[in-house]
């Protein structure tokens, strides 16, 4: 997979949800040519649920989660299990009749579960959609997460697949510190 070391990243839309049936959608800057990231709207998720993020713009280092040996100390120390997270963003028209019109919602729960490891973790900011009667997700994101867990350990995405990209803010200084957010790119 071919990434630029750095974009700008700016999020001007309200999210939950983005356009794109995503949690947000980030817009790209600065890519540059040639490689697999491009400038333009792309669907963005939210993985670090210690830090924060908002509407603004923000200038982000960019690694592949196929290559966790680069990450900086910060992403590392998330513990987060990308093979899970890429195994479910590669399977979600398992859960496709359950989820509509809320895919976003039950998306985001599920990854929160993964990033902490706990199936019953409610992110204490996420509003759910006003006709969604169950605020964490309910036993779908539950179902996510299990799945996740049972098929994703070792799960690599080949070319045709999507595996995560991961923007980590440069600025780290920043207080809150920025949160650790992801789109899916095919590698």
């Amino acid at each position: 997979m071919d990434l630029p070391a750095t974009c700008g990243l700016s999020i001007s839309t309200p999210v939950m949800p983005g356009t794109l049936n995503s949690y947000f959608d980030v817009d790209l800057t600065g890519c540059g040519s040639g490689f697999d990231l491009y400038d333009g709207k792309w669907p963005g998720w939210c993985i670090d649920y210690l830090g924060e993020i908002s509407l603004g713009s923000y200038v982000m280092e960019v690694y592949s989660s196929l290559y966790e040996d680069l990450f900086p100390q910060h992403v590392t120390d998330l513990g987060i299990r990308w093979d899970r997270v890429n195994w479910l963003m590669n399977n979600l028209d398992w859960y496709e009749d359950q989820m509509d019109p809320d895919e976003y919602f039950y998306v985001q729960q599920a990854l929160w579960k993964i990033a902490t490891n706990d199936p019953a973790f409610v992110h204490a900011n996420t509003i759910p959609p006003p006709d969604l009667p169950v605020p964490d997700g309910g036993q779908l994101s539950i179902d996510m997460y299990n799945d996740a867990v049972d098929y994703g350990s070792g799960f690599v995405p080949l070319p045709g697949y999507w595996a995560a990209v991961i923007f980590y803010d440069t600025d780290v200084t920043a207080n809150p510190r920025t949160q650790v957010i992801f789109t899916m790119v095919d590698p």
